[in-house]
């Protein structure tokens, strides 16, 4: 059953989420217009800029009650976070 703690839960991880897509976004476009990178560099560089920014306000704000360890945390997050690598790099490739 979807209780008022898990929609809450789900709605802070959505909006970590959503706010940093809005600040990647415009990131990776002043990457592909004003930088030599190719593409697939830049959508690599700004994953891992968005994974850690990500993690981290998650787990301030989203997750602070967890038990599980911030470098565990991080491997299981930055291991969930590739496959989604994986799916965009293959759409755009």
């Amino acid at each position: 059953m979807f209780t008022w703690p898990m929609f809450r839960t789900c709605l802070k991880y959505g909006l970590v989420g959503g706010g940093t897509f809005l600040i990647e976004l415009p990131l990776l476009y002043l990457l592909l217009k004003y930088t030599t990178l190719h593409y697939t560099v830049a959508i690599t560089l700004l994953f891992i800029l968005a994974t850690i920014s990500n993690y981290y306000f998650s787990r301030k704000f989203v997750f602070k009650d967890t038990t599980r360890g911030v470098k565990s945390g991080y491997i299981f997050f930055l291991a969930i976070s590739g496959i989604g690598l994986l799916l965009t790099l293959s759409i755009v490739y």
